[in-house]
């Protein structure tokens, strides 16, 4: 192999790893105009070098021949790629389309003419090993002349569309980029002329060449000055599947680039708008585009036709600052607005039920009541007038008549018969809806009524139904004048949801009124029975006494050992019931009478309790523990004594023998109350007993002892009109815990 032969592989291998790399690197950069196509340019220029390499190192004329053929098949494929990647570096795809067919033509042609190069001598007439190199040489046949004859068209028809498109939009494309595309263009004409006119065997030796070179020139201005520069990094992704129309226009408003959903919006083809001026091409639509032929940037909402767009328009510059054009995006939010509207109506019929809402809120009466939802369904629908008209069918009589709204004063009050006449006794028969547009006569009412509908200036007119659980109450009408719109059927179901809302509130009102009316009478009944308990109490009161001091003064008579007896027990019974009466008489005034509660001296209540039971700690003997400090607790000092009395004289009857009691006193966990608690050693308490132990008249089995059952029932009515809880505690065998809860001082709840 001589010098030049291995320094020509030598320099095919170095092409083919940097056609290689070249075509890995813009494979990475595909995202740019033109980036995927001219990645196949290089791809397919590494195949040939590759494969132009090995033509020189085989050995026989048959492998020769394989690389040989296996070359062509490279230069049928490059030269439209080349021919596709020029016209997206110079913005001329609408050519593709017009070209698609000749290129996909010529291209199965000329492969089939190699496929079949064996049986004829279109491609070459002769075809030998040059006797200087390794490589073959041929001499062209007429399908060759043919298919170079197609390579020049292609070259030349890709410089005159780059000249045009830098000549008609020189903003758009830089000089530099200008100068690589038209290089890179002009490149493998003016080689492969030189090679036709000084070489006429070895074509497809200077093609490779032309073409490595043009590739080399375009793939260097592609790294260094792309046209991706009108919009870096996203132009394919502007320009890609978006349903936006998308449209590029020039610093002279001139449409350089438009997406295919900007060619739907224009309704014209890219090639009938590429070069126009925005403001020709949107003539006749002011509302479209021509208001903001001269603005940069700005984003607004504009509707055309039938749609609503989203119009955004954004500057675009060079690499040098300078203004090159703007982009003009048109997003379709009909949709959008659809959903707006219809959401915006819902909210506007919320508020309005909850209008309706807060007027039942407050209310002093059920007139009043209706009146406020007359005047709020008025405001939220609208409508001039409402009425609000409930009936008594057994009755056959109108029970309410409300009127509401700016024009209430020509709503006239009509019979339980005229109303039947109408469109409102209709409503109360079929139970729906009924709409009456303004426009003509309605069926549905009497001649009457539509004469006094004219009457009273009456337009549309809105009836429905006032109905709760199935029992029909009345109907809800709204009217407008005639110069305002009909009603719709959004309107009615609206004033539906009013009508029930209106007729759930007038039934909770009727129920509330008699319930305040059960509880009025209940009141009375209590106040005549505690009058009556005070009465008969502090009546009886007296006797029992002068029986008690009768008794007494008989026993100092000196009778009999059995009249003595007798006198005694009465003397007790009297004693007894004298007990009772003043238990009901405290009971009486703990329910009505008002006290002002003021912080306790507890030790002194607990003392002035325990003395006055001296008598009956006399004769049990109990031994009682309490604490020397006690908290401050807010109460009413001789109802808290009475409570220490109770609590005391139990734990003394019913404890142990002797009864040992503990008293003591704590400040709950949420500070705010404090617990007082007395625990005997007594028998303790069931679950059951403790259920029962502070109802009235409850003595769990202590029938023998001395008693009333009063006592714990006094003792929660006292604490609970003071603020606190009683309670027991017991495990059932040994002891028991009665407690109680009064409110604690600040001082308390600061500690």
């Amino acid at each position: 192999m001589s010098g030049p032969q291995q320094f020509l592989i030598i320099f095919l291998l170095t092409s083919l790893a940097i056609f290689a790399g070249l075509a890995f690197l813009t494979w990475r950069r595909r995202a740019a105009s033109g980036g995927a196509v001219l990645a196949l340019l290089l791809a397919l220029l590494a195949a040939w070098s590759l494969t132009y390499s090995l033509e020189g190192y085989s050995a026989s004329f048959n492998g020769k021949l394989f690389w040989f053929n296996l070359q062509f098949v490279w230069l049928i494929f490059i030269p439209p790629t080349w021919f596709i990647f020029i016209l997206q570096y110079v913005r001329q795809q609408q050519w593709l389309r017009r070209l698609a067919v000749p290129l996909v033509v010529e291209a199965a042609g000329q492969l089939l003419l190699l496929l079949t190069s064996g049986s004829h001598r279109l491609l070459w007439s002769e075809l030998y090993l040059e006797p200087s190199s390794s490589f073959l040489a041929f001499v062209r046949g007429p399908g060759h002349a043919v298919h170079t004859g197609y390579l020049y068209l292609l070259v030349l028809l890709a410089a005159l569309l780059s000249t045009q498109a830098f000549i008609r939009f020189p903003r758009l494309f830089p000089t530099n980029t200008a100068s690589y595309a038209v290089f890179g263009a002009l490149t493998p004409w003016v080689l492969t002329i030189f090679a036709f006119v000084a070489a006429p065997s070895p074509v497809i030796k200077f093609a490779y060449f032309a073409y490595s070179l043009s590739a080399l020139i375009l793939a260097w201005g592609f790294f260094r000055f792309q046209p991706a520069d009108i919009l870096p990094a996203v132009y394919s992704l502007v320009f890609g599947s978006m349903d936006d129309a998308v449209i590029v226009l020039d610093e002279r408003s001139r449409i350089v680039d438009l997406n295919p959903a900007g060619q739907r919006l224009l309704g014209r083809p890219a090639a009938e708008l590429l070069g126009q001026s925005i403001d020709q091409v949107v003539a006749g639509q002011p509302e479209m585009l021509e208001r903001y032929g001269q603005v940069k940037k700005i984003r607004t909402e504009i509707f055309v036709g039938d749609n609503y767009f989203d119009l955004h328009i954004s500057p675009l510059y060079d690499q040098g600052g300078q203004l090159s054009g703007r982009v003009v995006v048109l997003r379709n939010v009909t949709e959008r607005k659809r959903m707006e509207t219809i959401t915006q109506a819902a909210l506007v019929r919320t508020g309005a039920l909850y209008q309706v809402v807060q007027s039942l809120i407050g209310y002093e009466n059920l007139p009043h009541l209706l009146q406020t939802l007359a005047d709020t369904v008025a405001s939220a629908l609208p409508a001039d007038r409402v009425t609000l008209i409930t009936v008594d069918f057994a009755q056959k009589q109108v029970t309410h008549f409300i009127k509401g709204g700016p024009g209430f004063e020509n709503v006239a009050y009509v019979s339980f018969e005229e109303l039947m006449n109408g469109l409102a006794g209709w409503v109360l028969r079929e139970l729906q809806p009924a709409l009456s547009p303004k426009s003509e006569p309605d069926p549905r009412e009497s001649l009457e009524v539509q004469r006094r509908r004219i009457e009273t200036n009456c337009g549309a007119v809105l009836v429905v139904p006032v109905q709760y659980q199935g029992q029909l109450l009345g109907v809800l009408t709204g009217i407008n004048r005639p110069d305002q719109p009909d009603f719709t059927l959004g309107d009615a179901d609206l004033m539906l949801a009013m009508g029930n809302l209106a007729a759930m509130a007038i039934e909770n009102v009727r129920l509330y009124e008699k319930e305040q009316q059960h509880l009025r009478e209940v009141q009375a009944t209590n106040e005549e029975l505690n009058a009556y308990a005070y009465t008969v109490a502090h009546d009886l009161k007296n006797p029992l006494l002068a029986i008690s001091g009768y008794a007494e003064l008989l026993q100092l008579n000196g009778q009999d050992e059995a009249q003595q007896q007798y006198l005694r027990k009465i003397y007790q019974h009297a004693l007894k019931m004298n007990e009772i009466i003043d238990a009901l008489l405290l009971l009486a005034r703990v329910r009505q009478q008002e006290v002002d509660v003021a912080p306790l001296l507890m030790d002194r209540v607990v003392s002035n309790a325990i003395q006055s039971l001296e008598a009956l700690c006399a004769e049990h003997n109990p031994q009682i523990t309490r604490p020397d400090d006690w908290p401050l607790a807010l109460g009413y000092s001789p109802w808290v004594e009475q409570v220490w009395v109770n609590y005391l004289s139990n734990a003394i009857k019913y404890g142990g023998r002797p009864p040992v009691l503990e008293l003591g006193a704590s400040l709950q966990p949420e500070g705010q109350q404090l617990y007082f608690w007395l625990r005997d050693n007594g028998p303790g308490l069931s679950a059951e007993e403790q259920a029962r132990v502070f109802e009235p008249f409850e003595r769990l089995g202590q029938q023998g002892t001395r008693g009333h059952g009063l006592g714990l029932t006094i003792v929660r009515r006292i604490v609970e009109n003071l603020g606190g809880q009683v309670g027991v505690e017991s495990d059932g065998v040994q002891g028991s815990t009665f407690w109680f809860t009064l409110p604690a001082t600040r001082n308390n709840e600061e500690e």
